[in-house]
This record gives C-alpha cells, sequence and structure tokens, in this order.
C-alpha cells in the first residue's frame, strides 16, 4: 500500500523512495465486491449503489423526490381508506374509538415507518425489506429467514391489492345504490357478491394497463395522486361539516365508548378498533419497491415513508374527527343501507348529488391506492422471482424491452389477486379473512427483521445508509415490535360475539396457511436451490469476536515484494494518517488508517486503552511493528501498534464522513470533507498523475515539441462570441454599468471561456503551444454535463493547413495519455476502484466495463472521420428507415444535439471514438476558416470537428483558424463584432491611417490585437480545447462533472 511508512530513526527522516516507500496498492480494501460491468456505463449514484449491492440496473429510473413523497401517500391512501374501514372501530367501540384508535396508531405506524426506513436506506432494492433479510441474519440463517420473509410480504401485498381493487368494487356499487330508488327502507339495488367480484376484477385488469406503462408514465401520472388525495380530503372534512345540519358535541367524539363487540368489555371493544389504521397504515416499504426507479432511493425513499406517515396520520385523523362529529344517530349509520357508514355520512350531508360527488373522490383515491399498491407488489414479484423463488422466475423476472418495467410480474400479481377475488363468490368469510391478513402479514415482515437487525447486530455486519435513527433506533425498534405484536394478536380475535360461522375471523387460519405453505414448499423443494436474494456477496458480516477471525474482514495489506514480503517486515514504522473507521472489541481495538496516498487503508492493531479516544475522522500518529499476518488470511501485513498519539480529534455525533453510504448529493454539501472519501482522494490523485503524463506527451510528439504556455485568465473578449462571460469588477463597484474611463482596466473585462485567442498569439512565435487553464462560463445550465467553473486542455498549431493534421494530434494525444497513466499506480487503482462519491474503503477486483473503455482508446486502430452533411444524412436514414426517433429531429442547419452525437457514435459507428467534421459555418464562432470542399456548395461549412466519445459525446472541438485579414473581418461584421466608432470620433479615424478591410466608421473596439495577427505575418494555423474534467471522468468511470471536480462550481452553488 502507498502509505507514508518510515522506519523510526532518530533524525525523523522518511526513508529515500527508492529503497523503502512501498509502492501503491493494486488491491482496493473495502467490505465490498468488484462491481459489474456495466459499472463503466453508470449514469448516477443510485446505479453505482445497486450495482454495489450486487444487481445490474434494469429498470428506468424515473420517479423524482415529489412522485415518490406521493406514492408514499397514496399507497396508504387515507380518503379511500380510512372511509373504507370506518365502521370497523364505530361498530366495535364507537366514536371515540375511530378518534383515539387512529391517533394511537398513527404514532405506532411512525415508528414502525421509521424502523423500516432506516433498513431499507442501506439496501434500496425492488425486494424492499426482503433484501435487507440477507444483511441482517447469519449467512447460514438467509436462505429459510428471506424465504418465509419474502412469500409473508409477497401475500401480504397480493391480499392487500384484492383488499383494495375489492373494496373499490363495494364503492362503486355502493354508488349505484345510492342513487337507485329508495323505498321502505332500502334501496332498489342491492349489488351481489359475484357482482362485486367482477367488477374488483375488471378493475384489476385496468390497474394492470397502468402499472404495465413505462416509469416515466407512471412518474407523471403518480405524482398528481397525493395533491389530489390531500385537497379532496380538506374538500370532504369542510363540506360534511358545513352541510351537516345537526352535529354532536365534542365530549361524544372524544369521549364515548361502547361496547359494541359483545365481548363485554369496552377495553377489548376499544382495542378492536385498531383495524381501520392497522389496515390503512401499512405497507411501509412499499416505497422502496420502487427504489430501483427513483433517483437517489436510499435519502428519497426514507423521506417519502416518514412524510406519507406524517401526512395521512394527520389527515386521517382529521377526516375521523370530522365524520364522528357529523353522525346523527350513530345506530342508523351503522345499520345504513349503503352498507358503508362513511357513505352513509356524505349522503346525509350533501344529499344524493352532494354525497355522491363526495363518493366519487373517495373511490378515486381508493383507486390510486389500488394502482400504488398493485405497483408495490408487482415489483416486490419481480424481486422475488430474480432471486427464483417464484414458480416461472425467469418470466416474472423478465423487463419488458419497450416499457423497461417488470410487465410479466405486474399481470402476475392480476391473475393471482383476481383468483383470491374470485374466492368472494362462493365464500365472502374466507376472502374477507384474506384480506384481514394484509395488514399482520406485512407487518410481521417487517420486524422479523427489525427483530433479527437487534438481535444479530453485533454478529452481522449491517452498513447503514444516509438515513439512521441514530441513538433513537433501539427504542424505536422495541416499540415497534412490541406493538405489531401485541396489535397483531388483538386483530386476530373474532369482532364480535358470539362467534359464529359468519362473524368468525378466519384470519388466523389463513396466516397458518402462509406459515404451512411456505414451509413445506422450503422442506421440500426450495432448501436445494434457494439461497436467498442472489445478489454478488458484496458485503461481509462483521467477524466473529475470535481474535484470529477478526483479521479476515478484507482489508487488504501493503503491496509486498515478489517473495511476499514487504521491505518493512519486522521493522519499527511510523504511520501518520486519519482514521478512516475504529473497532473497538473487550481485549482489541482495530483502526483503518489512511493517508490519502491510496485508496486502501491500513490496519492498526490497538489494545483498547490505545482506541479508547479514536473516532472516524480523527488525526492519529501511530507506531509499531510491521508485522506478517498467519498464512492464509486475504490480508498480509497490519500494523501492531506500540504508540498511539492522537493529534487532531474528530466529534463522531458530528463528524459528518462515516464509514457508510452518503450520496453524491449530500458530499457535495461539504466539497471542503468529501476528499476525504476513498474514490474521491483517488481522483485527486488520478488528475495528478494525468497532468503530470499530458506534459510527457506534448514533450514527446513525433511531430514536434509543444511549449507548455500561461494565458491570461481576465480578458477584453467572450472567445465563443456568445456573451456568457463572467464581468470582473472590484468589491467596491455597486455595478458594472459604469463608463470606460471608471472601470478598473478603463473597460469592460471578463474572465476567460476559452484561452484559445490567446494562444494564437504564442504559437506565431513559438511555433505549437499548449496549456491547461480554468475557464469560465456563466451557462445557467443545471445538468451534471456542465459546471462554471473548468479546466481546459487547449493547443495551437502554427502552419496547420488541414484538420485532418488536428484530428491526428488529438488521437495521438488522447491514446498517448490513456497508455502513459495506465501504467501507473493511480491508473491502476482507478481501474480496480468503484466509481463511487461515497464513504468507506473501496472494493477490490476490476471494473470490466471500464476496462473496455480503456481498451478501445489503446487500440492502434485509427477513429473515424465523417462530415457533418454525411452524419445528417445518416441520421435522417435511421429516423426514415430504421425507426429511430429523435426529440429534435435532425436538420443540417441546427447543428446536433446531445441525443444525435449519442446515436452517431452507439449506433451509427458501433461504440467507437468519431470525428464528425465540416460543421455549418451558421453554428459555429468566426474564427473557423471555410472548409475547402464549401465553396459555391450552397452549404457552407467551416474546416472544424468534434471528436464524438462513447456515452459521454463531445469531448474535443477545434478547427483551422481563419488566417487571411479580409475573411477575418468580414466574418466578424457577419457576427456582429466589429462596432460602429462614436460620431464625434469618425473624422479623427478617417484622419488616421485606414486599417485594412474596414469600412468608414467600422472599429474592431477590443478585438484590434487579434486582429492584427493576420495584419503582421499572419499563417495558416489551427487548434482545439479539450474538456479536461469531462475527460478525467470519463477515464475515471464518473458521469458527472460536479463528482469529478473537487470543488465544484455550478449554476446556484459555490459552496465554499
Amino acid at each position: 500500500m502507498g502509505l507514508k511508512l518510515s522506519k523510526q530513526v532518530p533524525t525523523g527522516c522518511a526513508p529515500s523512495p527508492t529503497s523503502d516507500q512501498v509502492k501503491p496498492p493494486v488491491i482496493d480494501s473495502t467490505p465490498v465486491q468488484p462491481s459489474s460491468p456495466d459499472m463503466a456505463t453508470i449514469h448516477d449514484d443510485d446505479e453505482r449503489l445497486l450495482a454495489r449491492i450486487g444487481y445490474k440496473q434494469e429498470l428506468r429510473r424515473e420517479f423524482s423526490k415529489w412522485s415518490t413523497v406521493s406514492y408514499a401517500i397514496s399507497i396508504l391512501g387515507v380518503l379511500g381508506s380510512v372511509p373504507a374501514t370506518f365502521s370497523s372501530p364505530l361498530a366495535a367501540g364507537g366514536p371515540a374509538t375511530a378518534v383515539w384508535c387512529w391517533f394511537i396508531g398513527s404514532c405506532m405506524a411512525m415508528c414502525i415507518g421509521s424502523s423500516v426506513a432506516e433498513l431499507v436506506s442501506a439496501y434500496p432494492t425492488a425486494g424492499g425489506m426482503y433484501f435487507v433479510t440477507k444483511h441482517v441474519v447469519p449467512k447460514e440463517q438467509v436462505a429459510i429467514f428471506a424465504w418465509i420473509q419474502g412469500w409473508c410480504n409477497l401475500l401480504g401485498q397480493t391480499a392487500g391489492v384484492s383488499s383494495v381493487t375489492y373494496t373499490v368494487s363495494q364503492m362503486l356499487l355502493a354508488c349505484a345504490s345510492m342513487n337507485s330508488t329508495y323505498q321502505d327502507g332500502q334501496y332498489s339495488y342491492s349489488p351481489t357478491a359475484a357482482q362485486t367480484v367482477f367488477v374488483s376484477i375488471g378493475l384489476l385488469c385496468i390497474m394492470g394497463v397502468i402499472c404495465s406503462l413505462t416509469t416515466k408514465s407512471l412518474h407523471r401520472i403518480v405524482f398528481w395522486f397525493a395533491p389530489i388525495n390531500i385537497l379532496a380530503t380538506i374538500g370532504i372534512c369542510t363540506a360534511i361539516l358545513v352541510l351537516t345540519p345537526e352535529k354532536q358535541s365534542a365530549e361524544w367524539v372524544f369521549t364515548h365508548v361502547t361496547d359494541g363487540s359483545g365481548w363485554g368489555s369496552k377495553v377489548f371493544s376499544f382495542l378492536l378498533g385498531f383495524l381501520s389504521v392497522a389496515w390503512t397504515m401499512t405497507d411501509y416499504d412499499g416505497t422502496t419497491h420502487m427504489s430501483e426507479e427513483t433517483h437517489d432511493a436510499a435519502i428519497q425513499g426514507p423521506i417519502a415513508i416518514r412524510s406519507a406517515v406524517l401526512v395521512s396520520g394527520v389527515f386521517g385523523w382529521i377526516l375521523t374527527v370530522s365524520m364522528c362529529f357529523c353522525i346523527n344517530d350513530l345506530d342508523s349509520i351503522l345499520k345504513s343501507p349503503t352498507g358503508m357508514p362513511a357513505a352513509q355520512i356524505f349522503l346525509n350531508a350533501g344529499g344524493r348529488t352532494g354525497g355522491t360527488i363526495m363518493w366519487f373522490f373517495v373511490i378515486l383515491v381508493q383507486f390510486f391506492t389500488g394502482c400504488s399498491a398493485m405497483l408495490a407488489d408487482t415489483r416486490m414479484a419481480y424481486a422475488f422471482a430474480r432471486d427464483e423463488a417464484l414458480p416461472f422466475s425467469k418470466l416474472l423476472a423478465n423487463v419488458n424491452e419497450y416499457t423497461h418495467t417488470p410487465v410479466n410480474a405486474v399481470w402476475f400479481v392480476v391473475v393471482f389477486s383476481s383468483a383470491l377475488n374470485l374466492i368472494a363468490i362462493g365464500s365472502t368469510e374466507t376472502a374477507t379473512a384474506i384480506f384481514n391478513v394484509t395488514a399482520p402479514a406485512l407487518d410481521v415482515s417487517y420486524i422479523s427483521v427489525i427483530l433479527a437487525h437487534m438481535i444479530y447486530r453485533h454478529r452481522v455486519k449491517f452498513i447503514e445508509g444516509p438515513f439512521t435513527l441514530g441513538r433513537w433506533g433501539t427504542p424505536i425498534n422495541l416499540v415497534s415490535v412490541t406493538w405489531v405484536i401485541f396489535i397483531s394478536t388483538v386483530l386476530f380475535f373474532p369482532p364480535t360475539k358470539p362467534v359464529t360461522a359468519a362473524n368468525m375471523n378466519y384470519a388466523i387460519c389463513v396466516a397458518a396457511f402462509i406459515a404451512i405453505f411456505s414451509l413445506s414448499w422450503w422442506w421440500l423443494t426450495a432448501r436445494d436451490k434457494y439461497t436467498g436474494p442472489r445478489t454478488k456477496e458484496m458485503i461481509e458480516s462483521v467477524p466473529e469476536e475470535d481474535y484470529d477471525d477478526l483479521f479476515s474482514d478484507g482489508q487488504a495489506s501493503l503491496d509486498e515484494k515478489e517473495e511476499g514480503r514487504s521491505s518493512f517486515e519486522n521493522e519499527q514504522v511510523q504511520v501518520k494518517g486519519h482514521v478512516r473507521s475504529v473497532r473497538k472489541q473487550k481485549r482489541v481495538a482495530f483502526a483503518e488508517i489512511t493517508d490519502g496516498s491510496t485508496a486502501q487503508s491500513l490496519q492498526a492493531i490497538l489494545k483498547p486503552d490505545q482506541a479508547a479516544s479514536l473516532s472516524t475522522g480523527a488525526a492519529i500518529e501511530v507506531s509499531g511493528t510491521w508485522k506478517a499476518c498467519p498464512p492464509g488470511k486475504e490480508q498480509k501485513h497490519e500494523l501492531q501498534a506500540t504508540a498511539v498519539r492522537l493529534v487532531g480529534e474528530a466529534d463522531p455525533e458530528t463528524y459528518p464522513i462515516q464509514k457508510k453510504y452518503h450520496s453524491p448529493d449530500f458530499l457535495r454539501q461539504i466539497p471542503h470533507l468529501r476528499l476525504r472519501t476513498p474514490f474521491q482522494s483517488l481522483l485527486a490523485r488520478f488528475r495528478s498523475e494525468c497532468i503530470y503524463q499530458l506534459g510527457q506527451t506534448f514533450r514527446s510528439h513525433p511531430h514536434g515539441h509543444f511549449v507548455q504556455v500561461q494565458p491570461p485568465l481576465i480578458t477584453s473578449s467572450d472567445c465563443e462570441g456568445a456573451g456568457e462571460t463572467f464581468t470582473v469588477v472590484p468589491q467596491s463597484t455597486s455595478s458594472a454599468s459604469v463608463k470606460d474611463a471608471d472601470h478598473f482596466f478603463r473597460s469592460p473585462k471578463y474572465l476567460t471561456v476559452s484561452s484559445q485567442l490567446h494562444l494564437e498569439a504564442y504559437a506565431a512565435e513559438l511555433g505549437n503551444v499548449w496549456t491547461l487553464s480554468p475557464t469560465f462560463r456563466a451557462e445557467k445550465s443545471d445538468t451534471p454535463r456542465h459546471l462554471s467553473e473548468f479546466y481546459m486542455l487547449e493547443a495551437e498549431v502554427n502552419f496547420a493547413s488541414n484538420v485532418d493534421t488536428l484530428t491526428d494530434l488529438v488521437e495521438y494525444l488522447i491514446r498517448d495519455l490513456t497508455r502513459r497513466v495506465h501504467d501507473t499506480p493511480a491508473g491502476q487503482e482507478v481501474l480496480s476502484a468503484k466509481r463511487s462519491g461515497e464513504s468507506g474503503d473501496d472494493s477490490a477486483g476490476s471494473d470490466e466495463g471500464l476496462r473496455k473503455r480503456w481498451d478501445a482508446l489503446l487500440s492502434e486502430s485509427s477513429w473515424p472521420r465523417v462530415t457533418y452533411t454525411r452524419v445528417i444524412e445518416m441520421l435522417e436514414d435511421a429516423v426514415a428507415n430504421r425507426g429511430a426517433s429523435f426529440t429534435f429531429p435532425p436538420v443540417w442547419s441546427d447543428g446536433l444535439q446531445l441525443e444525435h452525437e449519442k446515436y452517431i457514435v452507439d449506433h451509427l459507428f458501433g461504440g467507437v471514438p468519431v470525428f464528425v467534421t465540416d460543421y455549418p459555418k451558421k453554428v459555429k464562432p468566426f474564427y473557423m476558416a471555410p472548409s475547402e470542399t464549401s465553396a459555391g456548395s450552397g452549404k457552407p461549412t467551416v474546416a472544424c470537428f468534434d471528436l464524438l466519445l462513447p456515452e459521454i459525446s463531445e469531448v474535443v472541438g477545434g478547427s483551422l483558424r481563419e488566417h487571411r485579414l479580409p475573411e477575418l473581418i468580414q466574418n466578424m461584421r457577419e457576427h456582429g463584432l466589429i462596432k460602429n466608432a462614436p460620431s464625434d470620433e469618425q473624422a479623427e479615424k478617417a484622419a488616421e491611417s485606414k486599417y485594412p478591410s474596414l469600412l468608414p466608421g467600422e472599429d474592431l473596439g477590443h478585438l484590434q490585437w487579434y486582429a492584427d495577427l493576420r495584419r503582421w505575418g499572419g499563417a495558416p494555423h489551427g487548434g482545439f480545447g479539450l474538456g479536461f474534467d469531462r475527460l478525467i471522468g470519463y477515464l475515471a468511470g464518473v458521469s458527472s462533472l460536479r463528482d469529478v471536480v473537487p470543488f465544484p462550481r455550478y449554476f446556484g452553488r459555490a459552496d465554499c
């Protein structure tokens, strides 16, 4: 490893790099294994996390923060679910039972939701809590535990979908009943069980169609679920309170408890009232089942879960209280001919028309709930099938190539749920029992994982996600487990007494059937082939307490010499660095130390008292003996400490960088600290190596030595002519709109957008020149592809007369730089490290996808050159004959959009770098020379090129410069860069010697110096600009420039 170790000598000097400095590592040291080959093409951090967990990204991430929150709220569906279940607490214990059961149940739901959120934040996959089982129980118990938990969750989800659609069917038919003739205390239309079932199956099919849409379409639909739910709830509460003539007193609403259950106890009747809130406030991990379709799922999922419980709890309580105030007669409401007390309350308040309108919104919201529940169920079925736990798993795990959603799993759920609903034709009691098992089955599936995490937390390593409960975790988990066990027991009791075949609660029987079914299947066949969630075994368990076993925690060692021995073995050494993590045991402690020289950490063995004051982030000095580990262990060496000195403390309660996953958005908020994460540190070293090797490449160019120059950063012009500049003014200047004489530089000046113009001045004398300089562009572009401050590699070649000279130079430059960096320690580390901005250790192994990317750049095959005109023809042909579709149709005069560039590289040229040359003159800057073939063609083009790389498109742009003065001035005139001199100066200008090619009254202004380069000794020349940060990101496998640059500046952000 590359940590700077020194033998302890009196002088304190470090050993000579040639003799004692250890080689940088080729082994990475995080408790995760290599990412998949697709890691090279990962586009955001969610995909990196998914790959780190062990799955390939197959679904499209389209759900935003707000659509995720809307989805979470809609899956609870307050306005639909509360009226649907209002009769249960009302009949069991009266209005106070309904009111306070909802309030208490909501508080308990927040505890359960928070516990679930903490766990799924660490592993946000379509499997939800089912997948988390892999990381909370010992390896030997994973298979059976995940099997039972998965079936419990899947059957609970499916029963929930069935019950919601059955309820929506009941509501629709109740609405039809409400609007039929009312005679002799009943309505003329009363739906049959068969009608209810068949309507529910029709609803399931409609929901199935919706759930089969693309994720982007689902995002757009789901986005409106919560606003409609909340606004309709507010509207209905207001309407019934205003329109109901006689309302109950607050005392009656909040204190009146009855013994409607017949159990002879108001207390027990009160407990039975929790059915409504238990049935509504469940499916907490439903949001997590959409994780693989949600941006930043590890953060947005927990936010959505807790927000949904809070919003649903508040509005559900308001709705419950409002309906209780509007109960004129409790008995008549409970005996409503509609079959639903809530419907009768609406009918009493608004009459047939008003009641129907209010009931319509209840049905609509409940339909939304059904869609959301089906989405969660289908993703759970997809995840379960992906692990081969279902019949026809290969078919059900298939992702549709057109919608990029698991369509087969959707219709599996539709058929499964329809089968459950069909039971109601023969036995309503059996169907009701299946529906009633929804809440207990789901809640038990949650608390089993929570409980396992509590029991095995010191035995099984669990890498926390960005959302944690901290010190409140244990008490909240205990409350959640206790509550679910208690309430599930209560809800298995028959709701009324005396118990008959008609009112018996058969949910306990269904639950027993689920247990027997899953265990029987397990013992008969599944145990021989099912191994649990099938990942790549990416995250290892915490070792056992046994001292020797603790050595096998996956920490890598210093590089050894060929004979397997380190040059420091058995020597006294000293390490200075920061603590990446510390694990304290009773008899021994382990600290991982890094000094920024490598992504790999060094493991130090400490005594408990030496580690007592250590925490993650602390700066320390450790002295000790560099010892070899016993044979057969993954790590080869460790530092056995003899002395530890705490140099700088880091409060573990406030230090933001911990050994866990951190999202890019979080790390961007602390750019001054994110460099302490392994991969960000590696990127900084990799950038340094690239800059060094870049100089070597330019010095060794076979056709001439290039001189590195330093052009100014403050300029008088906008090289691109787009006006997207930052104006430079002193702090004391209140406005840039001042007279030239009052400017600090006597005229407006700007931060450079390109060094090209000044490089041309250098090249006129020095020949071939290059620079790597910061550039600044005031583009209000909030995308990961653009920054306001970035580094541009620019070069100019004098006496260059054709574009091929420039494209050959660019191809040589990138290929030679890649070759040189490839053979360096930093290059090898990049090829073996995970592509992530998170904290913690990095994964060992190699990213084959990234290696293929490098191999393509290193290939000796020449990169194709194609003209812009030909490319447009090929794109038009693709649209006409190959079924290609673009948001912006390819038009010759409009230039190329990003989607065109990606299609050119990926489809037209098979994924290799491509030079596109000779763009239309009108879309390029004024300084470009005309193409040799553009004269007389009617479509004037310029001698320029763009280099398009696979996956990221344009990286380099260059051109021949217009070296002829008359033609340059005409170009400047066409681009509006030549000013008219003020009228009082025209006479003086005319008296002076006339500038060549200028018309009377014209003034070159701040660009006269640039024209002078042509006026006196101008020669053909050309150059290019390469986005250095974009190239670094391409080589490192990081797509967002905000994660490539340590301190990114972009629209709206420049934190420090």
